[in-house]
């Protein structure tokens, strides 16, 4: 096992992933670090929530730092349409593993999304866990802001 985790870089870090977005550049999705915070804000807008829980030891979470999260159609998409919220999990913050347990995740990369009419109190309306790619969330955001 330990090879396994060596030779997939599973111990990598990297400092730049632990922090978030400029709010003014609009190359990059605008990140929300706080999920109550961000239900706040998508009940005051009436905008839907989507949400990436990742770690630092996570190698897809890094695959998709490097390929999905850079794609321009997904970045202008969810920036208009969405309040989005990045979880991290690295260091198991009580706050995050019970957002985990309530939403019956067992994987990282995590990515899901609330309704525009959602509580936000259960489980999201659309979940992936495992490596997802810029198509498939695009294709996923534009069905949840449609509903």
């Amino acid at each position: 096992m330990w090879i396994t985790l060596a030779s997939t870089y599973s111990f990598y870090y990297n400092k730049e992933i632990s922090s978030f977005n400029n709010l003014n550049d609009k190359s990059i999705i605008q990140w929300h670090s706080n999920f109550d915070e961000a239900v706040a804000i998508a009940q005051k807008t009436g905008q839907p929530i989507i949400f990436d829980v990742w770690a630092e030891w996570c190698v897809a979470c890094l695959e998709m730092k490097e390929t999905t999260w850079k794609d321009k159609k997904l970045i202008d998409y969810i920036n208009k349409n969405f309040i989005p919220v990045k979880l991290d999990y690295t260091n198991l913050p009580e706050n995050v593993q019970l957002l985990l347990n309530r939403w019956e995740i067992s994987g990282l990369p995590a990515v899901g999304y609330f309704k525009i009419n959602s509580d936000f109190k259960g489980k999201p309306d659309i979940l992936f866990q495992g490596y997802s790619s810029s198509n498939k969330l695009l294709k996923a955001s534009i069905s949840i802001q449609s509903n």
